[in-house]
């Protein structure tokens, strides 16, 4: 999947030049615009987490779950996209921080394991697995 990302680090007002790999269960690239494949998106990762309410942990969900199935996220920086952070939330949801919050919460109980661990986690991926059966 490709990714443009909404984390303040990566604010920029012209394209970039290049395309970059996000490691293995690091900070995950916050969402403004996923490119993937209709069909891998629903059936391979299942779309988007109804785990989470409005707000927030949808993104950083569907990053784990891409990762946890052996997959690269990249960057293309040479996408530039306008996004306007929070705006649902924020205008659907008057304590909108409450539900931040618990989907905060939700998110790590649900990948302690790989949130808390990332080293252990990255050994731990398919394409690792297969590195270890073979020695």
């Amino acid at each position: 999947p490709a990714y443009t990302s909404g984390r303040k680090s990566a604010l920029r007002f012209e394209p970039g030049v290049g395309i970059k790999t996000i490691g293995r269960f690091r900070k995950y690239p916050s969402g403004v615009a996923f490119f993937v494949r209709k069909d891998q998106f629903l059936n391979e990762f299942g779309g988007w987490s109804t785990e989470y309410s409005v707000a927030s942990g949808e993104d950083a969900d569907l990053c784990f779950t891409v990762w946890k199935k052996g997959y690269e996220i990249v960057v293309d920086e040479r996408v530039l996209v306008i996004h306007e952070g929070k705006v649902t939330s924020q205008s659907k949801l008057a304590d909108w921080r409450t539900h931040f919050r618990a989907n905060s919460r939700q998110f790590k109980r649900k990948w302690f394991y790989y949130f808390y661990f990332p080293y252990l986690a990255r050994m731990t991926t398919p394409r690792h697995r297969k590195a270890f059966e073979r020695v």
